[in-house]
């Protein structure tokens, strides 16, 4: 099938138009054909789970003639991870033990267990789950953070290196958060990437949890193109004077 799109920025991240997912990033294992004017120019192997980088520098005009799936099909995108419209399922196996550490554990929120992550067939073995928040921090149902180079080191899910679950202790709409981004999306703004996800550990249904995409130096590069410089996080909780 033939997928034409257009490199959107000077570091080479390419956007095209695919059938039932639309714009999206190239963010999966793919190989892609350039052509400028006439002909074939470059052909650029992207691994599964990187981003287009650097090397396509000076394709800022090219067109995207051929996306190709690494193995099986057409691979799978962070679009999909957080399509809105999909009630997604993220099934985590680790220790029993390790598990009621979390819930007993809740305030710790540095503490890292291992766990192995799946998502529509797809396993990441050997992630980092810890709790996450601070007014939501709770025992029953703790917010989770998922870090897959925890134990890994450069280990990557579609591109991401984390991601975020929130257990609406805050929200009881269970919709702040998405409606807004929702709406930053069609102003033109940036914005986080969320979802709505059925939680399984060892087998056994969780509960009701938000992902959002982390905001890293991969959000910067997405969005701005530029990820150098400084991010900053607030700290929630704290007495903070300005």
């Amino acid at each position: 099938a033939l997928h034409e799109g257009w490199t959107v920025t000077a570091k080479g991240w390419i956007r095209f138009t695919l059938a039932l997912v639309g714009t999206a990033l190239v963010e999966a294992g793919a190989i892609v054909l350039l052509s400028k004017d006439a002909g074939v120019v470059r052909a650029a192997w992207i691994g599964a789970g990187a981003a287009v980088v650097a090397q396509l520098a000076g394709f800022a005009l090219a067109r995207v003639l051929l996306v190709v799936a690494a193995v099986g099909g057409w691979a799978q995108l962070v679009t999909d991870f957080f399509d809105a419209a999909v009630l997604q399922e993220i099934r985590l196996t680790m220790s029993a033990a390790d598990w009621q550490k979390l819930h007993d554990n809740y305030t710790d929120k540095k503490t890292n267990y291992k766990a192995d992550f799946v998502w529509r067939g797809t396993t990441v073995a050997s992630v980092g789950v810890h709790t996450r928040g601070t007014g939501s921090l709770n025992p029953i149902k703790p917010g989770i953070g998922i870090e897959f180079d925890k134990f890994v080191a450069g280990q990557r899910f579609l591109g991401l290196q984390s991601v975020i679950l929130r257990n609406f202790l805050e929200d009881p709409s269970v919709l702040h958060e998405s409606l807004t981004m929702r709406v930053f999306e069609r102003m033109g703004l940036p914005f986080q990437r969320t979802g709505f996800v059925k939680l399984y550990v060892n087998g056994a249904y969780v509960a009701l949890y938000e992902m959002a995409e982390p905001i890293d130096s991969r959000f910067l590069l997405t969005r701005f193109g530029d990820d150098t410089g400084y991010l900053y996080e607030a700290q929630g909780g704290q007495n903070n004077h300005f």
